[in-house]
């Protein structure tokens, strides 16, 4: 499944680094439902292993990267999907650019 970013604003973690949080085309709790179907490892009761979820992004400019994302979750009612993308900067994922969702895999970060 892929979906296009509507919207990136970078913040800034504690340790300095970068943050790229990106909203999708796709409504939040479809797109936590999507989530639960794809394959790998994944965070839980169960697995206490950092895990992260392979994405691929094609910018608008048909360039391509695999980058690792974080699936953003909350109590509140949100209107999109949201990623966030640990030492990526704004423009690396700019408005426009298609994420595909690919699987998770153990967090080397």
């Amino acid at each position: 499944m892929k979906f296009r970013v509507l919207q990136v604003q970078e913040v800034q973690a504690k340790n300095g680094h970068p943050i790229a949080i990106t909203d999708l085309d796709v409504g939040y709790n479809e797109f936590l439902e999507f989530d639960k179907r794809l394959p790998g490892p994944r965070p839980s009761p169960e697995n206490k292993n950092p895990c992260s979820l392979l994405v691929r992004a094609t910018r608008p400019d048909g360039s391509t990267a695999e980058l690792l994302a974080n699936l953003l979750t909350s109590d509140d009612k949100l209107p999109h999907g949201l990623l966030s993308f640990y030492r990526c900067r704004s423009a690396e994922i700019p408005v426009g650019s298609e994420i595909e969702l690919i699987g998770y895999e153990m967090s080397p970060i």
